[in-house]
């Protein structure tokens, strides 16, 4: 999530500082974090509430076997609470975790 905040970061300066822009590395045009970032500062600028999936402070660490299922876990226990409070959720996950995720919210759908 901090890299596409210091992308968004950037896009936001450029536009306010035309003569003087940042020019982000060619290798961004056109990837899936350079969306994300346009994304977030579209969300930004229509005051729509962003969360990070992060994982901060999980009890598995990045080395371990369990940590993907870990975080995992995590993201959906997020996406849960949010889709309880009445929030529309749209979660930007890496594409590993994609099928266990769709997999962690069906069933958890089915448990409520």
């Amino acid at each position: 999530m901090q890299d596409v905040i210091k992308i968004t970061t950037i896009l936001e300066y450029n536009e306010k500082n035309p003569d003087t822009p940042t020019t982000l590395p060619a290798e961004l045009e056109n990837t899936p974090i350079l969306q994300d970032a346009l994304l977030y500062k579209i969300a930004k600028e229509n005051k729509i509430k962003i969360i990070s999936l992060e994982g901060k402070n999980l009890k598995h660490l990045k080395d371990t076997p369990l940590y993907n299922e870990n975080r995992e876990q995590y993201m959906t226990s997020v996406i849960n609470e949010m889709r309880g409070k009445g929030y529309n959720v749209i979660a930007s996950v890496g594409s590993s975790h994609l099928v266990n995720l769709e997999k962690n919210l069906e069933n958890s759908k089915n448990m409520i």
